[in-house]
């Protein structure tokens, strides 16, 4: 999976390279795309 990220800024790259690794490590969906879970679903339906 590749993912591209276009930024339009007057920053320095080097922030910017910094802001993007930041938010790689702590996205919790990036998180679980590189580390899957296993998913069980269960239902259970109750009538009155």
């Amino acid at each position: 999976m590749v993912h591209l990220l276009l930024v339009e800024s007057d920053e320095e790259e080097a922030k910017i390279k910094e802001a993007e690794k930041l938010a790689l490590e702590r996205c919790p969906v990036v998180f679980t795309l590189r580390n899957p879970v296993k998913l069980v679903s269960a239902l259970q339906i109750s009538r009155s």
